[in-house]
């Protein structure tokens, strides 16, 4: 799955919750920097960023891919605490690692780098029960 990466020189970043998940996918090739982080926490994302610039030098890629999904239910008895850890992760994460990558890219020389943002397919078709996550769905 990596091999390309690392045979072509790249290295790689590995950013999440579990220090044990990231271990067990660097395992899967060399030159990987394992860091876990809550994308959350705006002193950890900027954290996570400079020890990139620190031991690679520069950053070319951002592939944003943390995603929280609340518990299945209505809109209307859907907790606030679920409902602000899904924002929060989803889209604030999403955005402060858009926002340290962007100042990396910009102030690198060359001046370049791309960001990639996963999304759902929920985007497309909403699921019952998952407001949070998508647009309500209509019955």
């Amino acid at each position: 799955m990596f091999a390309g990466w690392y045979q072509a020189g790249f290295a790689m970043g590995l950013a999440g919750r579990r220090a044990d998940a990231l271990d067990e996918t660097a395992k899967l090739g060399a030159n990987m920097l394992t860091m876990p982080t809550d994308i959350t926490d705006p002193q950890a994302v900027t954290a996570l960023f400079d020890k990139t610039v620190t031991e690679y030098g520069r950053l070319d890629l951002l592939f944003n891919n943390a995603g929280y999904n609340s518990p299945f239910l209505p809109l209307e008895d859907l907790p606030w605490d679920e409902l602000r850890t899904t924002l929060d992760i989803n889209i604030l994460g999403a955005m402060l690692c858009a926002g340290q990558a962007m100042r990396i890219m910009k102030a690198q020389n060359p001046r370049s780098g791309r960001i990639i943002n996963a999304g759902s397919q929920s985007a497309h078709m909403p699921r019952p029960l998952t407001a949070a996550y998508t647009k309500p769905h209509k019955e």
